[in-house]
């Protein structure tokens, strides 16, 4: 909601940035599964057609590109400029700290998004500031796992715009319509 990830191509970019496949290799030790949903796959409503963001530079450049951050600074960093501001692309990632993993994620992060002029700065927060920071949405990026149970899910919690201000929905996802399929 702030800054150039207002943009959904600079969102889109980002989910091509993230390598899904080195992550469970990695961080997981082959332990994981790529899925596109909130549903776990094993349940009978999760949505088989759906396909995850590949890890892909190129798209991610088109995206960027089209979204008109094809300047580069002098540290390598892209930037456009709207409305008479330069707008760069530099985030930062949170994770709470002591979680190796999450920790792995950001420095992966990092190093795919420099490869294409993205600079992320990894971010490690006691957990408790943490929370506080994902709660009032202070922050670029983050993150953080979400356990299911065996029963149906539940996805006001985490996406329904109620839960934005004192919820879990922490990066503002929903609108009337989402809202109406949660409610539904």
């Amino acid at each position: 909601k702030k800054g150039a990830l207002q943009d959904k191509n600079v969102r889109k970019a980002l989910a091509h940035v993230v390598n899904v496949p080195q992550i469970i290799e990695v961080v997981n030790y082959g332990y994981a599964q790529e899925i596109a949903s909130f549903v776990h796959p094993s349940k009978k409503h999760y949505n088989k057609k759906l396909k995850p963001y590949a890890f892909d530079l190129e798209k991610a450049v088109e995206l960027l590109d089209s979204a008109g951050f094809n300047q580069v600074d002098e540290d390598g960093i892209r930037y456009r400029e709207q409305d008479g501001e330069i707008q760069k692309l530099s985030f930062t990632i949170k994770f709470n700290s002591g979680n190796d993993k999450r920790e792995n994620i950001s420095m992966f992060m990092k190093e795919n998004a420099k490869k294409i002029g993205i600079n992320i700065e990894p971010v490690a927060r006691e957990w408790t500031v943490y929370l506080d920071e994902c709660t009032n949405h202070d922050f670029d990026m983050f993150v953080l796992g979400w356990v299911q149970e065996a029963i149906i899910d539940d996805p006001k919690q985490l996406f329904h715009t109620e839960a934005y201000n004192g919820g879990s929905n922490y990066t503002g996802f929903g609108d009337a319509y989402s809202d109406k399929l949660i409610e539904d």
